[in-house]
């Protein structure tokens, strides 16, 4: 065929269609009243299973007319390249998102719709979870208060061989639920979505293009509807589901349908359901479960570094005196205890209690080995060994490793009434044994 019918650097595009907007792998053209998406050249291997995907599922739901999604006409193959077929539609939430400034009632009631369809999808089989929502993801005809769902190029199929990488994060940052931000989630399920509505529904009110609040933290007074709005009618409201789908726990995040109920009635201007609670209760429940998450996002790996140094310093000092009836003792307690470490992480990461890793009594001598959680006797979380006779009336040599923000800091206290402060490293432990050991 005739290359000059294809545009200079889109072959297989026809001169005549109008660009209407480029994602990371596709671009969407516009023919007439069609808009085609077409998958780039250049895209992954990937990206070209994700589109192959979102083919066969539009091809499977371009006739249900129960669901708000952007229409399908037909899936194709053209020039080489897979594309979907739609109706073009007027724009998307991006372009009118400030028409839903302070009116959650609006706001409530345009998103009624994309709730009722992403439920419905997600009760069928396979399920079928979005996980990409975003404002320029829900399209719109005519008027701001049609939206459709578009893009389904991040959805996931129940049952389909997974394709996501353990690393890649799926959807747009700001939208993203915090579980998906590690990598690939095991358990894909509708919470998900549920949170990032949570997100949508908050920016709508705002009406700020671009703006949306950081992470989870809805909760804080410069995100606060409520302040942001407060001539606005039935803000707290808004607040309160917002709360309910925006927690740092997908478990404790509204279903899908029960989203679309609380929608439905701050819509039609009726009283919510279990709004007992109370958002700024919901508000102090949310700030504790971030400081929670946070807390354990840098205990757990503390926890693992230091039991992993204390393996090593026992096995070192026994390599290095092998006839050593204490050394041995030690690495005989150790060896007894060593498949611990899920167990000490849980005690101290999970459950914020004070757990001991070995003790050992020998010959009225006493090797003692704890972590203290973060907040017991209002300190960091820490590791604290000792190596003395059990009676003595004076204090045993000791050490402490506080986990801060810097770096962990040690403290090393022997016979003298000055305390050794320096940062921790992999040899703290051992060094510290070591001069334990001469002062017996």
């Amino acid at each position: 065929m005739n290359q000059d019918l294809w545009k200079t650097r889109h072959p297989g595009v026809p001169r005549e269609w109008e660009l209407l907007g480029e994602g990371g792998n596709a671009i969407v053209w516009k023919e007439g009243a069609r808009a085609i998406k077409r998958l780039k050249g250049s895209a992954s291997r990937e990206a070209r299973e994700r589109f192959r995907r979102e083919c066969l599922l539009m091809s499977e739901l371009k006739d249900r007319a129960d669901l708000k999604i952007v229409p399908v006409i037909e899936v194709r193959q053209r020039e080489g390249a897979d594309e979907i077929v739609m109706t073009a539609l007027d724009g998307n939430l991006e372009d009118v998102i400030e028409h839903f400034q302070c009116q959650p009632i609006k706001a409530a009631a345009a998103l009624v719709g994309v709730v009722d369809t992403l439920a419905k999808l997600s009760a069928g089989e396979p399920r079928v979870h979005h996980r990409d929502l975003k404002p320029s993801n829900l399209l719109y005809r005519t008027t701001e208060m049609d939206l459709y769902v578009g893009d389904f190029g991040c959805a996931y199929l129940a049952g389909s061989d997974r394709i996501t990488p353990d690393w890649r994060a799926l959807g747009a940052w700001a939208y993203r639920p915090p579980e998906y931000s590690g990598g690939r989630v095991e358990n894909v399920d509708e919470k998900g979505d549920v949170f990032s509505l949570g997100k949508l529904l908050w920016s709508m009110i705002n009406g700020n293009p671009n703006v949306t609040f950081p992470g989870p933290v809805w909760f804080l007074p410069e995100y606060d509807l409520t302040l942001i709005w407060p001539e606005g009618l039935r803000t707290a409201e808004a607040m309160y589901i917002i709360a309910k789908c925006c927690s740092i726990r997908p478990e404790a995040r509204l279903s899908l349908e029960h989203l679309k109920v609380m929608l439905d009635n701050l819509a039609s201007d009726n009283d919510l359901l279990d709004t007992s609670l109370g958002a700024n209760a919901l508000k102090r429940e949310q700030e504790l479960e971030i400081a929670y998450a946070q807390r354990q996002a840098t205990a757990r790996p503390f926890v693992l570094r230091l039991i992993a140094d204390l393996e090593q310093a026992l096995n070192q000092l026994h390599a290095a005196n092998p006839d050593s009836p204490r050394l041995q003792a030690w690495l005989n307690e150790w060896n007894r205890i060593a498949n611990r470490s899920d167990s000490l992480v849980d005690q101290v990461v999970v459950n914020e209690s004070d757990a001991p890793i070995m003790n050992v009594h020998r010959r009225q001598e006493m090797l003692f080995t704890r972590f203290y959680p973060e907040g017991m006797s209002g300190g960091p979380l820490r590791f604290y060994a000792s190596l003395g006779p059990m009676h003595q009336q004076h204090r045993s040599p000791q050490l402490t490793v506080e986990s801060r923000d810097a770096g962990a800091v040690a403290v090393v206290e022997l016979l003298s009434d000055i305390p050794e402060t320096a940062n921790y490293t992999s040899k703290t432990i051992i060094d510290f044994l070591s001069r334990a050991i001469d002062t017996l």
